[in-house]
């Protein structure tokens, strides 16, 4: 082979390994067998979800059984002093353990972004669709989460020591009054990394929705989001959310569909110590909804305490148990409905940590409800083809990862 010919393929390897630098690869999934409890649920069946329905109310371990996956392919490229990224994440998910071609596949996240312009060289501008959210992950529940909708915006703009992100969205399609298609918008303005002392920052998001509903053409929303770090011992970080919401906005910060109107109040911890590590939460709502034609209100009251401990008995075996409690009272609706679970779960892990991924979980799980359950809008006992039961035990395996 030639000098030069070694030269020109030298040189094209090291482009090639400059351009694969370049892109990033990350991801979720969860996945595994539900060997035991699946109940009848119509045509199909239940293989847990178990939940009376609300939010932060479905405790997760040992209690999902379904198949889900989401992949973000981006690659960063330098322009200049610009820098742009491009970014697609599709999913998968189905609600039964072994995906089949019933399966939903879905774009989450396909996004522009660029950042160093002349004139505003730290604030990075984006258009498309992407995440903005923040969870509580034992229930699975973001709290935050107005970036479902396509949508363009602007963030970390500097204001006074704390960052600024204003964002504007469109819904997809709903019905007006007078029966044609429409689409509502919103502009969503996110405050974050406000300090509160040396451990503690504050994050506000504030939205504004309107569109021509059938029952009203306006929304409004406020979430406050307080983290600390250290939380009267190294290692804890307390996070405390106060939310509101009215009209056409919802707690969370995007569209609602429905006009309601709620509050909400979370508090949630996390902690590692050793080989002691976790996360708990306790959650309160009241939220009412009206229906869109006859404007009848539907009040919902819901509570949730509980939390998932885990303990390392080596660096690659695990103990995780986990509790929940949750309670929803709803007009119309006699008593108040009741739905608590319990699992016990041995874990193989890369090390010992709460947080560290990928898990391969054998679990064991205790599901039990009332009678006033069933008749709780969205509950899984409401789903359920026997009426007579008030229990239900999930034995499986589940693999997560993230990445």
């Amino acid at each position: 082979m030639s000098k030069g010919i070694r030269l020109t393929l030298a040189a094209a390897a090291a482009l090639l390994a400059t351009q694969a630098m370049a892109f990033e690869f990350n991801g979720y999934l969860r996945a595994g067998p539900v060997l035991s409890g699946a109940e009848s649920s119509g045509a199909t069946q239940t293989y847990g979800k178990y939940s009376l329905g609300g939010a932060g109310q479905m405790y997760r371990l040992g209690n999902e059984g379904d198949f889900y996956g989401e992949f973000l392919l981006s690659h960063t490229q330098k322009v200049g002093n610009q820098t742009v990224k491009l970014g697609w994440m599709p999913a998968i998910f189905s609600a039964k353990p072994n995906p089949t071609s019933e399966n939903n596949y879905e774009t989450k996240q396909a996004f522009i972004e660029v950042a160093g312009v002349d004139f505003a060289p730290n604030v990075k501008f984006w258009g498309g669709k992407r995440y903005q959210r923040a969870d509580v992950h034992i229930v699975d529940t973001f709290y935050i989460n107005y970036g479902n909708d396509i949508g363009a915006g602007a963030y970390d703009i500097d204001v006074g020591g704390a960052k600024l992100g204003i964002h504007a969205y469109s819904s997809d399609e709903f019905t007006t009054k007078d029966g044609t298609k429409a689409t509502a918008a919103r502009v969503t303005a996110d405050l974050y990394d406000i300090q509160t002392g040396s451990d503690g920052k504050l994050r506000a998001v504030v939205s504004l929705v309107n569109g021509d509903y059938i029952n009203g053409s306006s929304g409004f929303s406020l979430s406050l989001k307080h983290d600390q770090s250290n939380f009267g011992m190294k290692g804890l970080t307390n996070t405390l959310w106060l939310q509101a919401a009215n009209g056409h906005a919802a707690l969370t910060g995007g569209f609602s569909d429905t006009k309601s109107k709620g509050v909400r109040a979370v508090d949630s911890v996390n902690w590692q110590s050793g080989p002691w590590g976790g996360q708990a939460q306790a959650m309160w709502e009241r939220s009412k909804s009206y229906a869109d034609l006859t404007n009848v209100e539907t009040e919902v009251t819901r509570t949730s305490l509980g939390g998932r401990v885990s303990y390392a008995v080596t660096q690659n075996f695990k103990l995780l148990t986990e509790v929940g409690i949750t309670s929803a009272k709803q007009d119309g609706v006699a008593g108040t409905g009741r739905l608590n679970k319990i699992t016990f779960a041995p874990t193989l892990a890369l090390n010992g940590d709460f947080w560290s991924r990928p898990e391969l979980r054998f679990y064991a799980t205790h599901i039990s409800w009332n009678d006033a359950a069933y008749n709780i809008s969205g509950s899984t006992p409401a789903g359920l083809t026997d009426k007579s039961k008030k229990s239900a035990t999930l034995v499986g395996v589940q693999a997560e990862l993230w990445f």
